[in-house]
C-alpha cells in the first residue's frame, strides 16, 4: 500500500510538471486558502486556545464587584472576608494594584519603573516559584514597608543578574531603603508587564475598612469547585454582607470571571467569526482546485477509458487523481505557511494591544500540526470528487465522440459540467455572503470611529509622570512641579497648551470609585454608582474641548488652600438629581466618614467616553488636582493644526528632567493611539474579513472564468459550425457571457439570502448600524455582478473571435 501510494505520489509530481501553468494554479490556489487558515488559526490559538502560562490556569479568577451596573474593586476586609469565609472554593486569594509607576535611581540613569503592589500570596495563588530569594514577611501585608520582588528582565537589564544584589537595598522615589528579597522567573507579566513588585502596605493599611474599593482580587478555585458552585457561594456572601455591613455593602454584589478572560477582552467573538470566514475561503480554494482537476480529467477522459479497459481498477484510478491533488496541496501548504509566516507580521499590527508574552501571535507547533492536517484533508477533499467522477469512463460514447473531432463533455451538459457549474454557483454564493458580512463590518468600524468622545480636540500628545512620594511629600510640593511642568510644555513651539488629568480616557486605568453626597439618607448613598473619579488642572476641560453645560468653568479663585470644588457629567448628574440644580450641592470621595474632604459642585460638563469608543460614556466626577494634589498624573501636550503631536514627545520628557533630574516620565502615547488600542479587536476583524471575502470573490470570478473557458474550449467544434451557418458573433459571444453570469446570478441570490437569514449573527460585531443595511446588500450585488461580468465576458469574447476554419483544422 506504501509503495503504491508513493508510485501514484511521484507519477503524479511528474505528470503536473509536465503542465507547468496548470501546477503552479494549482499550488497558488491552495497556497492562498491554507495560508489564510494558518495564520489565522496561529491568531485563535494565540489569544484563545493557548493557556495562561500558570499551573491550571483555568482555576484563576478576578473577583470584581458590581454596583450600580458598574464593575469596580474589592477593599481588603473584603479580600479577608473570601479567605476566611469561602475557603472551601478558593485555595487562596491575593490582591494587587493594576498599576503603578516606581522612579528608579542608583546604578544607573533615573528610569520609571511599571510596578504591582501586591499581597505576599499573589505569587503562590498564580502558582510561580522565585528563581531566587524568597517572600517578604506576612507583616508587610499590612504594617508599613519597602519590601520589593523585582522581575526577572529587569534584574538581569539594570543589574546583569548579579546575585549579590538579594538583601541589599536600592533606591526608588528617592528612598534608598527598598529591600530586595527575591527575582521572579523569566516571563512573569501579570497583570501587565511590569518591572518590580512591591510589598501591599506603603503604610499602615486600614485592614477593617470596607469602603475603600482600590484593589483587584485574584482566587484560585480549588479542584473540586465547579463554576456554578464558586458564583453561587460568592452570591450568598454579598447578600450576608449586605445584611450585617448595610453600611458599605448594600447594594453591592461580587462576580467572577475568568482570568483568561480579563486578558482576552472581547476578542473571542470575533476571532470565531474570523476563524469561519478563513475555512469559507479555504473550500472555495479547494472548489476552484476540483474545477481545475475536473476540466484536466475531461481533456484525459479517453486515457482514463484506456486504462479501465486495459484492467485499471476505479479504486486505482481514483487514487492516481487524488495523487495529482495530495501533491498540489502539500506543495501548496508548504508555500501557504511562507505566506503565514509573513502575513503574522501584519497581524501583529493589528493587534495592537498590551497583550502578555504568553499570548504573542506565533506559529508553533500546534498551529503548524493543524496546518499540515489541514492540508492533507483539503488536497485529498478536493481531489476526491474530480477522481470519483473521472473514474467512471464510457469508451464507446468516447469512440463516438472522437469520430465526430470531439472529447470531453462538449455539450456541456455531462455530469462533470453539472458539477462544475454547481461549484461556482456554491463559489459565489459564499463569497455574496462574505462580502455582506465584510461590508457590514467595515460600515460598523468607520461609524465607531466617528462616534463623538466628548473630546473635541484630539492633537494630543500624553504621558505618564509619577513624582517621589519622599521628594514630594507635601500637596504645594506636587502642586509647584506640575505647574510648572505645564508652562513649560504649554511654551512649547507648536503647542496650544498643556494640562494634567489624574484618570484620562482611553488609558486603561480604572479609576472608578464610590462617593457620597451631602444630605442623602443612609440608604441613598449606598446606591449611588461608581464614577470615574478624575482630578485635571484648570485649563483641561478648555484644552480638551470639554463643554461646560451649566454653572462655570474652574476661576483664579479656586487656588490651592481655598474650598474645594468640583464639576459632575451631564450623565452622573442627571443620575443623581432628576432634573433639578446639581450646583451648590456638596460631594466627597468615598463614604460620608471618609477622609476626603467635601467638594461643592460648581459646574456640569459634557459627558466624555472613558473606556472605549463602543461603550456608553460613564459617570464622571472632576475635581481640580491644584487643591487636591496627587503624585500620579498623566500630561497632555495639545498640538496646534498641521503639527504632530508626536513630535514633543522627546522636548516634554526634557523639560521634566530639567525641573527634576531625578524624575523620569513614561507611556508617551497620542490620544488617538490610546483610543485605537480600545478598539483593535473590531480593526483585526473587519481587516481580515475584508480580506477574505476580496479573497473570495476572486478566487469565485476565476471558478466561473474557468468554467466558461474550458466550455468554450470543448465546444469550439459547434461555435465554429455555427458561424459558418451564419451565426452572429455578437450573439454567440453574449449566449456564451449571459451562460456564466446565469450561474453568477443564482450564487449571488443564495448567497444574499444567506446573509438575510444569518443578518441576526452579525448584530454582536456591529455598531450604530442593522444588520439589514440595504447599501452593503445593494453594494454586494452590483459589485459582484460585475465581477461576474468580468469574468464571462473574456471567454465570451474569445468565443465571438474564433475562426470557423481554424476551429475544423484544429478537430
Amino acid at each position: 500500500m506504501g509503495e503504491t501510494l508513493w508510485l501514484d505520489l511521484r507519477r503524479a509530481l511528474r505528470s503536473l510538471a509536465a503542465e507547468p501553468g496548470y501546477f503552479a494554479a494549482l499550488v497558488l490556489t491552495f497556497a492562498v486558502g491554507l495560508g489564510a487558515n494558518l495564520a489565522v488559526f496561529a491568531l485563535v490559538r494565540s489569544l484563545l486556545l493557548r493557556p495562561l502560562p500558570y499551573p491550571e490556569p483555568d482555576r484563576l479568577v478576578r473577583i470584581e464587584s458590581v454596583r450600580g451596573g458598574e464593575e469596580g474593586q474589592l477593599s481588603l476586609r473584603e479580600a479577608q472576608d473570601l479567605r476566611e469565609q469561602l475557603a472551601g472554593v478558593f485555595s487562596g486569594v491575593a490582591v494587587h494594584s493594576i498599576g503603578s509607576a516606581y522612579n528608579l535611581s542608583g546604578d544607573g540613569p533615573p528610569e520609571e519603573v511599571p510596578s504591582v503592589l501586591c499581597s505576599r500570596n499573589l505569587f503562590e495563588v498564580l502558582g510561580i516559584e522565585l528563581s531566587a530569594g524568597g517572600l517578604w514577611p506576612e507583616i508587610y501585608d499590612r504594617k508599613r514597608n519597602y519590601g520589593v520582588i523585582l522581575t526577572h528582565e529587569i534584574w538581569r537589564r539594570r543589574w546583569g543578574g548579579d546575585p549579590g544584589l538579594l538583601g541589599r537595598t536600592i533606591t526608588m522615589d528617592a528612598y534608598p531603603s527598598y529591600q530586595v528579597f527575591g527575582v521572579l522567573p523569566p516571563g512573569v507579566e501579570y497583570p501587565v508587564k511590569t518591572g518590580l513588585y512591591r510589598s501591599l502596605a506603603w503604610y499602615d493599611l486600614p485592614l477593617e475598612d470596607r469602603s475603600v474599593r482600590n484593589w483587584a482580587a485574584l482566587g484560585r478555585l480549588r479542584p473540586n469547585v465547579s463554576w456554578g458552585r464558586a458564583q453561587g457561594e460568592l452570591d450568598a456572601l454579598s447578600a450576608r454582607l449586605a445584611r450585617e455591613y448595610p453600611g458599605t455593602n448594600a447594594e453591592i454584589s461580587l462576580r467572577l470571571v475568568p482570568l483568561a478572560r480579563v486578558f482576552q477582552g472581547e476578542i473571542r467573538p470575533y476571532l470565531l467569526m474570523v476563524e469561519g470566514a478563513a475555512i469559507l475561503v479555504l473550500l472555495i480554494a479547494c472548489a476552484n482546485v476540483a474545477h481545475l482537476l475536473l476540466a484536466r480529467a475531461a481533456g484525459r477522459a479517453r486515457e482514463t477509458a484506456v486504462s479501465a479497459a486495459l484492467g485499471a481498477g476505479r479504486a486505482r484510478l481514483v487514487s492516481r487523481r487524488v495523487a495529482e491533488s495530495l501533491v498540489a496541496a502539500l506543495l501548496g501548504g508548504a508555500l501557504g505557511t511562507a505566506l503565514a509566516y509573513w502575513g503574522i507580521a501584519g497581524l501583529r499590527t493589528l493587534v495592537r494591544a498590551e497583550l502578555p508574552a504568553s499570548m504573542a501571535v506565533a506559529l508553533d507547533l500546534p498551529a503548524l500540526a493543524l496546518g499540515f492536517a489541514l492540508t492533507l484533508l483539503a488536497g485529498v477533499g478536493a481531489g476526491l470528487l474530480p477522481a470519483v467522477q473521472a473514474s467512471r469512463p464510457r469508451l464507446d460514447a468516447l469512440l463516438r465522440e472522437a469520430g465526430r473531432g470531439s472529447s470531453g463533455d462538449a455539450s456541456g451538459r455531462s455530469s462533470s459540467g453539472r458539477l462544475r457549474r454547481a461549484l461556482v454557483v456554491a463559489e459565489v454564493s459564499v463569497a455574496a455572503l462574505l462580502l455582506v458580512g465584510a461590508g457590514l463590518l467595515a460600515l460598523s468600524f468607520h461609524r465607531l470611529l466617528q462616534v463623538e468622545t466628548g473630546l473635541a480636540r484630539r492633537e494630543l500628545l500624553t504621558f505618564r509622570v509619577a513624582l517621589s512620594w519622599r521628594a514630594y511629600r507635601e500637596d504645594a510640593q506636587r502642586e509647584s512641579f506640575y505647574r510648572r511642568l505645564i508652562e513649560r510644555l504649554a511654551a512649547l513651539p507648536g503647542a496650544a497648551g498643556a494640562a494634567t488629568h489624574g484618570n484620562l480616557p482611553f488609558s486603561g486605568d480604572d479609576g472608578k470609585a464610590s462617593f457620597s453626597l451631602e444630605g442623602q439618607g443612609e440608604g441613598d448613598h449606598r446606591r449611588n454608582p461608581y464614577a470615574d473619579v478624575q482630578g485635571v488642572s484648570p485649563g483641561w476641560f478648555a484644552l480638551a474641548g470639554v463643554p461646560i453645560v451649566a454653572g462655570r468653568g474652574p476661576s483664579p479663585a479656586d487656588r490651592p488652600g481655598a474650598p474645594p470644588v468640583a464639576w459632575l457629567s451631564t450623565r452622573l448628574a442627571r443620575r443623581l438629581f432628576e432634573g433639578e440644580s446639581a450646583l451648590g450641592r456638596r460631594i466627597k470621595v468615598g463614604p460620608v466618614d471618609s477622609d476626603w474632604p467635601w467638594m461643592t459642585v460648581v459646574g456640569v460638563v459634557g459627558d466624555v467616553r472613558h473606556e472605549a469608543l463602543a461603550k456608553e460614556p460613564g459617570f464622571a466626577l472632576y475635581w481640580l488636582a491644584p487643591q487636591i494634589p496627587d503624585l500620579n498624573a498623566f500630561v497632555v501636550v495639545a498640538a496646534r493644526p498641521g503639527v504632530d503631536p508626536r513630535t514633543f514627545a522627546a522636548s516634554a520628557e526634557a523639560e521634566v528632567r530639567r525641573i527634576d533630574p531625578d524624575q523620569s516620565s513614561y507611556d508617551f502615547q497620542t490620544l488617538d493611539e490610546r483610543i485605537a488600542r480600545g478598539v483593535w479587536q473590531r480593526r483585526a476583524a473587519r481587516t481580515l474579513f475584508v480580506g477574505f471575502a476580496a479573497i473570495a470573490a476572486l478566487l469565485a470570478a476565476i471558478g466561473n472564468y474557468g468554467v466558461l473557458a474550458h466550455s468554450v474550449s470543448q465546444r469550439r467544434r459547434e461555435i465554429g459550425i455555427r458561424m459558418a451557418l451564419g451565426a452572429h458573433r455578437g450573439s454567440v459571444g453574449w449566449e456564451v457571457a449571459l451562460s456564466g453570469f446565469r450561474l453568477a446570478l443564482i450564487g449571488l441570490s443564495l448567497g444574499l439570502a444567506a446573509a438575510l437569514a444569518l443578518s441576526q449573527a452579525f448584530r454582536a460585531f456591529l455598531y450604530g448600524l442593522a444588520p439589514l443595511e440595504p447599501s452593503i446588500y445593494l453594494g454586494v450585488a452590483v459589485g459582484l455582478s460585475g465581477i461576474a461580468l468580468l469574468a464571462s465576458w473574456l471567454p465570451a469574447r474569445r468565443a465571438a473571435s474564433l475562426d470557423p476554419a481554424e476551429s475544423f483544422r484544429a478537430e
